[in-house]
């Protein structure tokens, strides 16, 4: 490449950049009545997976026992099955005490759910 022809990319270059800068310090300015201002970076913070009970309203009785159904037939977790029966349980829902009676493991992660959400700040 010739000099001379570099050197003109190298000054147009420099003229769409500073044509550029200076057309985003002038909408800056009209957007602010004005007065310059400082963009700052847009901070995004991921929100924890929201529970149950936050997403469609606290379970139905039935919807509570397909779930503790579903965990005898090991087709979901015992922490699974004791979140949806705590949610239920704060929405003043009551359980017969024979849904619960002869599963311990159940019992104590039911107990492990409401420690731990009374312990939640």
């Amino acid at each position: 490449m010739p000099p001379n022809k570099h050197i003109l990319m190298r000054s147009g270059l420099g003229l769409v950049m500073l044509w550029v800068v200076s057309a985003c310090g002038q909408g800056s300015k009209q957007a602010s009545g004005g007065q310059s201002t400082i963009d700052t970076t847009m901070v995004f913070v991921a929100t924890p997976p929201a529970s149950a009970s936050g997403r469609l309203g606290p379970p139905s009785q039935d919807s509570v026992l397909a779930t503790v159904a579903a965990y005898k037939r090991k087709r979901v977790s015992v922490d699974v099955a004791a979140r949806v029966v705590v949610d239920y349980f704060e929405a003043g829902g009551h359980l017969d005490p024979g849904v619960t009676r002869n599963d311990i493991e159940l019992a104590r992660a039911i107990a492990r759910e409401l420690d731990r959400r009374t312990l939640r700040p």
